[in-house]
């Protein structure tokens, strides 16, 4: 049995090793009253956000998203549990 977990650890060493090396970091920003023309990468002037727009310079920029809602606690909700709100009983949320 030792020998077969000799030799999965030689095979999967190398494969695990990639993964980690090309694993990707992602920064998801979820804030409130924030629109599309509010960072500088996106056009903004009036307020300088040179922090986002070096992020937004070395990576991936989204430019088509959609909201859960208008307000954040549905859309906050949506995002940390992957349920619509409005769908799950006893969240108070969006009551029929």
């Amino acid at each position: 049995m030792q020998r077969v977990f000799q030799a999965l650890e030689k095979v999967w060493s190398p494969v695990s090793r990639a993964w980690k090396k090309n694993k990707p970091n992602i920064l998801f920003i979820l804030a409130d009253d924030i629109g599309y023309g509010d960072f500088g990468c996106y056009g903004a002037t009036k307020v300088k956000t040179p922090n986002v727009d070096r992020f937004a310079s070395q990576g991936l920029r989204f430019t088509d998203a959609h909201s859960m809602a208008s307000v954040c606690t549905p859309s906050r909700y949506a995002f940390l549990t992957g349920e619509y709100a409005f769908r799950k009983k006893g969240t108070g949320i969006a009551r029929h």
